[in-house]
């Protein structure tokens, strides 16, 4: 699912940083797709060390680069298309996988990472 705006990214965000963090829990869905949500958050998990990232600006040092996946298509502003941090991210974890031509030059539309392992690579992608 590809959202078509970040506002509830942003909503998010905001409310995360208002609160100081966020809960988690699961719900149940009834066979009428109506939601149960429990009334009693005691034993919802607590997320107070969330960090928040503009994906173009992650580079090989940063340590969040670890979930980047190579099919990972960021939004990179248009002042930054050809020298977006990113790009040499994800320029280096299709090199792992798979030797193919730099991230810039593929057409992202059309890539599956499935439909490329060698008998090099497989172990990488199951």
């Amino acid at each position: 699912m590809t959202p078509s705006s970040t506002i509830n990214l942003n909503r998010f965000e905001e409310q995360y940083h208002k609160y100081g963090g966020c809960k988690l829990m699961a719900c149940h869905i009834t066979d009428d797709n109506a939601i149960d949500i429990p009334t009693v958050i005691d034993d919802a998990f607590d997320f107070t060390g969330v960090e928040f990232w503009d994906a173009h600006k992650i580079s090989k040092v940063d340590n969040v680069r670890m979930a980047i996946e190579p099919d990972d298509n960021p939004f990179i502003p248009e002042t930054s298309k050809d020298d977006a941090p990113i790009l040499e991210v994800l320029d280096a974890l299709l090199k792992i996988l798979f030797e193919v031509k730099p991230y810039r030059q593929i057409d992202r539309r059309h890539v599956d990472i499935t439909s490329f392992p060698t008998k090099h690579h497989t172990h990488l992608l199951s």
